[in-house]
């Protein structure tokens, strides 16, 4: 096997402990008029280190003060997020890896 770099972090590691990481999940570019998603390796801390980030800065729906309710946001928007919160935890961690 060959090695290669998380994409984040940059650690070298083995290619088959790398994992693919879809930025935009992929329950998310199913939908109509959503386009498919990029991918990134990431080594197994930084994927579950974004799908945390992920959880705390994306949220799917959005709170109606008319209604009182939560609705489902539309997909597309969704999407944005997803690629908006992504880059700029990549952001983060390449300023990370400056400082090393």
């Amino acid at each position: 096997m060959g090695e290669g770099a998380c994409e984040l972090c940059g650690k070298i590691t083995q290619l088959d402990t790398l994992e693919v990481h879809h930025i935009v999940p992929e329950e998310i570019t199913s939908q109509p008029g959503v386009r498919a998603s990029a991918t990134a390796d990431l080594c197994q801390h930084c994927h579950q280190e974004v799908h945390d980030w992920y959880a705390r800065n994306v949220s799917t729906t959005a709170y109606d003060p008319y209604s009182k309710h939560f609705k489902s946001r539309p997909s597309t928007e969704i999407a944005r997020d997803y690629e908006a919160a992504y880059r700029l935890y990549a952001a983060y961690k390449q300023k990370l890896r400056g400082r090393a």
